[in-house]
């Protein structure tokens, strides 16, 4: 076959693709409004788990050291320490 002949072949194939998805498939509004909504779900979705989880964490080391003072008793809660 010729190089025209690729060409009219390729001409033929792009557009028979594009009639046969207008055709056939949903429209891009739509398409692009169900991606929205589903990006719009996961998103929402992480930002909740990500709450939660800071919410529920456990404190991390240094905060447990600190709460208590070596060689004395734990601060009471409303206890202000002098600084001299």
């Amino acid at each position: 076959m010729s190089a025209n002949g690729y060409r009219a072949l390729g001409f033929v194939v792009w557009h028979g693709g594009r009639w046969y998805l207008r055709r056939r498939g949903p429209r891009l509004r739509t398409l692009a409004a169900r991606g929205l909504i589903a990006g719009a779900i996961v998103v929402a979705g992480v930002l909740i788990g990500r709450r939660l989880s800071f919410a529920q964490r456990p404190p991390a080391r240094g905060e447990r050291a600190r709460a208590r003072t070596p060689g004395g008793p734990p601060p009471s809660p409303g206890a202000v320490r002098a600084t001299a």
